[in-house]
């Protein structure tokens, strides 16, 4: 994941002091910090396990990055196989960069 956001120019750091609430999911996530953004990755083990997770999380915290984030500041929820990121970030063009990484399919060689 870090590579991906790395070659798309984000600038990926390891960091966990700008990041929100974390739901209780079974997997352990781990943070990013993307400039004055963060994000929290879960690795699931196939698409079904990363499904389920997503289908218990509050639609009213977390959005779809195809929606436009409110006053609300919602976060970002972006899913791409077995991968499920939250972005907090109120930033439209950083929030399409990065779905735009991570749901650009398998990394080619």
């Amino acid at each position: 994941m870090r590579i991906r956001l790395d070659q798309s120019g984000l600038a990926p750091q390891s960091g966990s002091d700008k990041i929100g609430d974390l739901p209780a999911l079974a997997v352990k996530p781990t943070i990013l910090t993307l400039g004055n953004a963060a994000l929290a990755y879960y690795l699931y083990a196939d698409t079904v396990a990363r499904h389920a997770a997503a289908m218990g999380l509050d639609t009213t915290r977390y959005i779809p990055e195809t929606r436009p984030v409110s006053m609300k500041s919602e976060t970002t929820l972006i899913q791409s196989d077995n991968v499920l990121v939250l972005l907090f970030s109120k930033n439209e063009h950083q929030r399409e960069r990065v779905a735009d990484a991570i749901t650009a399919g398998p990394p080619q060689p």
